[in-house]
């Protein structure tokens, strides 16, 4: 984020080539890397740009899934496009259970009922909330529901599996956004 960040403020096309090549190595460990070069779509760059950067960016990953197939390699996992009942019902299964594991006691203790609480109550103002916290975890998210949404796994099974750890790796985005807030609302009681 930071990067793109960088190169919109600055200009710097070298950033936009890191990017991209954080992307390719991303691809290659995570489904949600592929997912990322959606980044490209949303830069304020001629259209041109971002579609070139954006198909670039899928290049390793095509590639490994034609290696795959000619090689006749078995997947345990892949892409499926379900039809509109399916996303429907895999969006449900994926909101459903994110919400179960965030009750979770033994994982989580009171952070995520108390987190709901806190974005309820207060408001922030902050430009760095609204402008680096809330998109970087917005295109961190993302990602990650496609991935849920159009795995060839069940979906189900997958989020039950999966949720708590991807919980925990959104969690240093939510830990400031909940620090911030709390802050506003220790100096509103100091009023």
């Amino acid at each position: 984020m930071y990067l793109i960040y960088d190169f919109i403020k600055y200009k710097r096309q070298k950033y936009l080539l890191l990017v991209l090549l954080l992307i390719f190595i991303a691809s290659q460990i995570k489904f949600e890397g592929v997912f990322i070069s959606l980044l490209f779509l949303f830069i304020p760059m001629k259209l041109r740009l971002r579609v070139i950067f954006f198909t670039i960016a899928w290049i390793p990953t095509i590639s490994w899934i034609l290696i795959y197939q000619k090689l006749g390699i078995p997947s345990d996992i892949g892409f499926v496009l379900p039809n509109l009942n399916s996303i429907l019902s895999r969006t449900f299964i994926i909101f459903h259970r994110t919400f179960i594991e965030s009750l979770n006691y033994r994982n989580w203790y009171n952070f995520w009922p108390l987190f709901l609480i806190i974005m309820i109550l207060v408001k922030t103002k902050s430009s760095f909330v609204k402008l680096i916290l809330h998109p970087g975890l917005f295109f961190m998210v993302i990602p990650i529901t496609m991935v849920y949404l159009f795995s060839s796994l069940d979906t189900l099974w997958y989020v039950s599996n999966s949720i708590d750890r991807i919980l925990l790796q959104l969690t240093p985005f939510i830990y400031l956004i909940f620090v911030e807030r709390v802050g506003i609302l220790i100096n509103k009681l100091k009023i």
